[in-house]
């Protein structure tokens, strides 16, 4: 850290740079970096901010063609991906957040948004994305064709469901099956 004082040893705050090229010290979340912090809590200190360079919203699990046609919509747009974890649907955003230097240091690091601060510190239920390899997915999609080879076969075993239906429902009311589409 040229030019800037000496910090006690086990300080737990690091140099940062503000957008104006400033040395700052900041202070890592409390109880999650630095050092003594728990083996679970993220390494503020080796962050390659890959939470920073992308957003994931919640969406509704496709049931009908339509809602299949609306993620297609999604996924023909650049730097999108949809995704399912745990059986939760995702749309992601690829596209990093204004603040992130280009040494992937947050620049409004003492003021940024509280989603921030808490993702993937101890107790948050999100695991830093440090720790993690290579995030599985019980689904992902990067494209609108892979989505739509899925979606085909999904909306025809749905078909066949709703068809069985019909057809078990005009047979408990006495109509004859061959009438109903």
């Amino acid at each position: 850290m040229a030019g800037s004082a000496r910090r006690p040893a086990g300080d737990p705050r690091r140099e940062r740079r503000t957008a104006e090229g400033k040395a700052i010290l900041v202070s890592l979340p409390a109880g999650g970096c630095g050092a003594g912090a728990p083996a679970s809590a993220p390494p503020c200190d080796r962050c390659e901010a890959r939470c920073c360079r992308y957003f994931a919203l919640e969406i509704d699990r496709p049931v009908t063609p339509e809602d299949h046609e609306k993620v297609r919509w999604y996924l023909v747009h650049e730097g999108t991906s949809v995704w399912v974890d745990e059986g939760r649907w995702f749309l992601e955003m690829r596209n990093a957040c204004r603040h992130l230097g280009a040494d992937s240091a947050c620049r409004i690091y003492e003021n940024r948004p509280r989603i921030c601060r808490e993702y993937g510190a101890p107790p948050s239920p999100d695991r830093c994305e440090f720790f993690e390899e290579d995030l599985a997915f019980d689904l992902r999609f990067d494209d609108a064709e892979a989505f739509d080879a899925w979606s085909r076969e999904v909306l025809r075993m749905r078909e066949r469901r709703l068809r069985g239906r019909r057809e078990a429902r005009a047979r408990r009311a006495g109509r004859p099956t061959e009438a109903i589409a």
